[in-house]
């Protein structure tokens, strides 16, 4: 039996694989940082006694540490005019139709119009987190989390 050290392992997996994966990793002795999506976010993934082994990083939009005072303050906001609990879905639909007004206010209210508001408008920080949309559209600017100790922290760029 060797210990071996892999610099990263990205693994795009389900919460329920990476339950699996990570006992895995731990049980062949295989060291490495973790990199993800979403699911390592998850209860069941923080739960693993294995993620104080492993230090993973990963990117959401829908894990929120008490640093994320815009979703708290939303949270706070939405359970107190509906009664309630906030959904990930209620803070980027919040989000879209936020961005999609003030776009739309920069550049017109058409689908061109739209997407020129969006450049020009550049960076707009959310509840969910922050938007920058590149060429094709797409958000460039998603948050970056650490679990480490099945602990989730944001990452400061």
């Amino acid at each position: 039996e060797v210990s071996v050290q892999i610099p990263a392992i990205f693994i795009p997996a389900f919460a329920e694989e990476l339950r699996y994966i990570i006992q895995q990793l731990r049980f062949y002795r295989i060291g490495s940082i973790l990199l993800g999506g979403e699911d390592f976010g998850d209860g069941d993934v923080l739960s693993l006694k294995a993620t104080s082994v492993y230090p993973s990083m990963f990117v959401s939009h829908t894990t929120f540490t008490p640093s994320d005072t815009a979703w708290i303050k939303f949270e706070y906001l939405f359970r107190q005019k509906s009664g309630l609990e906030a959904t990930t879905v209620a803070g980027m639909t919040y989000d879209a139709v936020n961005l999609t007004l003030k776009a739309a206010g920069l550049g017109g209210f058409s689908a061109d119009g739209i997407a020129r508001g969006w450049k020009i408008l550049g960076h707009y920080d959310g509840v969910t987190g922050p938007f920058e949309f590149n060429e094709q559209r797409e958000n460039v600017a998603v948050p970056v989390y650490i679990l480490l100790d099945g602990q989730i922290e944001k990452w400061q760029r």
